[in-house]
């Protein structure tokens, strides 16, 4: 009943729809470009933060506590004679 009463106001808005549509395909179009570009860029963000881990080496330095120095003066003792 609305479309026979409002015959002007459905001209408009069916003319309008493809506009809408195609606006709306576009957009969906760049939001999915954009999305495959991020997504390259932290893969190739994560693959350069595996290597620096990868990379990272622990060393593990004896400090020179008494239970050490105990152990090992013997044997200076004997390399120094």
């Amino acid at each position: 009943m609305a479309f026979i009463l409002g015959w002007l106001l459905t001209l408009v808005l069916l003319s309008s729809i493809p506009l809408l549509v195609l606006s709306g395909s576009i957009m969906s179009f760049a939001f999915a470009m954009m999305a495959s570009r991020g997504q390259t860029a932290y893969s190739e963000a994560a693959s350069i933060v595996e290597q620096i881990i990868g990379s990272i080496r622990t060393v593990c330095v004896p400090t020179p506590s008494i239970e050490n120095i105990s152990f090992f003066f013997p044997f200076l003792f004997h390399v120094s004679n």
